[in-house]
Order: C-alpha cells, then sequence, then structure tokens
C-alpha cells in the first residue's frame, strides 16, 4: 500500500481548480506542481463505475499497488489526480493488466 504521505488529499487538490491534462479510455488526468521533491496521487472514482464501493475500492488498490510498484510516487514532484471513467469496469469483473497498462502509457 502507498504511504499517506504519498498520497493527495482530494478536496484541497480540487478547490485549486487544476484543468484536465490527459483524457485515455480510462482515466482523466489533473496535474498541478507541488514544493515538495516528491509525487503525491489521488484517486476518484464515481458511484456511476460501480454502485458496489468493494469494487471501487479494489480499482483503488490496483492503481496504488501499481504506482508503489513501479516507484512514480518518487519522482518530479507533482500533484496527479486520477479520475477513472466508467470504461474501466467491463461488466462485472475488473481487468487488471488493462489497467495497468494503461497507467504505464501515462505516467511514463
Amino acid at each position: 500500500m502507498l504511504a499517506k504521505k504519498y498520497k493527495l488529499p482530494v478536496q484541497d487538490f480540487m478547490a485549486k481548480r487544476p484543468r484536465v491534462v490527459l483524457k485515455t479510455d480510462f482515466f482523466m488526468i489533473r496535474q498541478l506542481p507541488n514544493n515538495f521533491n516528491y509525487s503525491r496521487f489521488g484517486v476518484v472514482i464515481s458511484k456511476k463505475v460501480s454502485a458496489s464501493a468493494v469494487v471501487r475500492n479494489k480499482i483503488k488498490r490496483i492503481i496504488f499497488d501499481f504506482i508503489q510498484a513501479n516507484n512514480f510516487h518518487l519522482g518530479f514532484g507533482k500533484d496527479i489526480l486520477l479520475s477513472a471513467t466508467f470504461q474501466i469496469k467491463k461488466g462485472e469483473d475488473v481487468d487488471k493488466e488493462a489497467i495497468e497498462n494503461n497507467l504505464k502509457k501515462i505516467l511514463k
């Protein structure tokens, strides 16, 4: 699990009114520079993606585990918010490989 200092306080971030930087099939990404030597990540998954909190939390765990495993939080000092679109979930199942491949394209 990603340490708390690398997690972005989403409400404070949204108050700064960041613009959408990039849209992909699975994510809408917003970012702003921060004053730290590391990046902070936030994930927002609405009930439109899934009404089940279990599924939404599973998607968040997949994303945060991927960020930690690939050390994206240790570079470039930005605040990054990933908002999931409804296309991230196909039917009743969540495809971990597809999410990770999409994140690789975005964050590298």
